[in-house]
């Protein structure tokens, strides 16, 4: 019976989820300001700022909401977020959305190709293969 009078009838996971709101609301604000940090820093930034929260319960918050923090494409990039990279496109019709990708291939005799292939995401037909030697 810590922290409480006994007999008040109140659980102790109630009392543990007072105050899940306003640290959902602190969490996303230092996330969208502090796009790079993970879980365990925000938790950090949390206690500095007087709210006792362990990493578990932040990190198990952090995984409902859906957040992640942004990661850079090379050494020197920017981060993806500020490229516009965050989202993929869905495909609503036929020839809305392509992909392409590049495949390697060695042929019986030893000899490498690359094949470029083009994909049409909504209906997931083939639209072209182009194919050279790579050596």
């Amino acid at each position: 019976m810590r922290g409480r009078e006994p007999g008040m009838g109140l659980a102790n996971a109630g009392l543990r989820r007072v105050g899940e709101d306003q640290l959902t609301a602190a969490m996303i604000a230092l996330a969208s300001q502090y796009g790079r940090y993970g879980y365990r820093r925000i938790t950090a930034m949390l206690n500095q700022l007087g709210l006792k929260v362990g990493k578990d319960r932040v990190q198990r918050i952090w995984r409902r909401m859906g957040l992640k923090s942004t990661t850079t494409t090379e050494a020197t990039g920017p981060p993806v977020a500020q490229r516009g990279f965050v989202y993929s496109l869905r495909p609503e019709r036929s020839n809305h959305v392509w992909s392409w990708n590049f495949v390697a291939a060695v042929t019986h005799d030893g000899r490498r190709l690359k094949i470029l292939t083009l994909l049409d995401e909504h209906t997931r037909e083939c639209l072209a293969l182009w194919v050279w030697n790579s050596s």
